[in-house]
């Protein structure tokens, strides 16, 4: 009995990965920012990590940590840190990052991600751009990491949709 439920509970996460609706395993197949604005043109600026911290106070650090880690990764692989593009021209990027939990949890897994995203230039301190990118976490503890690192993804291609 015990050994059907999981392998029922393992089916039925498999086939959830694998919709494409974007809901599935904390990824999207095609992803758009909920709200996006940009002031102005920044093409050419290399883009450095300012601060990520968590946006309310049941959200665990961990989570700001682990999207700084994922992003600046990402932001080195598509080549848009200052030491890759030695341009003097540079922006910041500022997350404030809120875990999001189902109302009835059982667990303490948050089920979304929620990151308002701020692109300021260092010269004069004005908004460049800024966004709410969120991420679904769907099947909490077991996908967790994924949501975390998609959700750097996400940040990652709205920065880069920016600056190039």
């Amino acid at each position: 009995m015990k050994r059907m439920k999981i392998s029922r509970l393992v089916t039925i996460a498999f086939i959830t990965c694998l919709i494409p609706s974007g809901s599935g395993c904390g990824t999207q197949m095609k992803w758009a920012p909920v709200e996006t604005q940009v002031y102005r043109d920044a093409k050419g600026y290399a883009i450095e990590v300012e601060e990520t911290k968590a946006g309310s106070f049941e959200t665990p650090p961990y989570i700001p940590e682990k999207i700084r880690f994922e992003l600046l990764n990402r932001l080195r692989q598509k080549g848009l840190v200052p030491s890759q593009l030695k341009s003097e021209r540079l922006l910041v990027v500022i997350i404030e990052t809120e875990a999001l939990y189902p109302a009835l949890a059982k667990d303490e897994r948050y089920s979304e991600l929620a990151s308002h995203v701020r692109l300021v230039d260092t010269k004069n301190k004005e908004t460049i751009a800024k966004a709410e990118i969120s991420t679904l976490n769907a099947f909490g503890p077991w996908t967790s990491d994924f949501a975390e690192s998609t959700h750097a993804e996400q940040i990652a291609v709205f920065l880069e949709g920016v600056v190039r």
